[in-house]
C-alpha cells in the first residue's frame, strides 16, 4: 500500500460502487497496519470516524469468536 501511495495512488478515491475508500476496506477486513497507515492520509473526517468504528467492530467480533 505504501508503494502505491508513494507512486501517486489517491487513497481518498471511492471503490467502483462509490461507497468505500481504501481506509474503510482496510477497516472492514481488519487490516490494522494498513488502516493505521491510511488514516492520516484520509481527508474526510467523517470517513475516518466511521472507519475507526468499523475497525473496532471487526476487532470486537474477532475477540468474541
Amino acid at each position: 500500500v505504501q508503494e502505491l501511495v508513494e507512486a501517486g495512488a489517491n487513497v481518498n478515491v471511492m471503490d467502483d460502487d462509490n461507497t468505500k475508500t481504501s481506509l474503510m476496506i482496510a477497516a472492514q477486513g481488519g487490516h490494522k497496519k494498513v488502516f493505521d497507515y491510511l488514516l492520516p492520509l484520509t481527508e474526510d473526517c467523517e470517513e475516518r470516524k466511521e472507519a475507526e468504528q468499523e475497525l473496532n467492530r471487526y476487532i470486537q467480533k474477532q475477540q468474541n469468536f
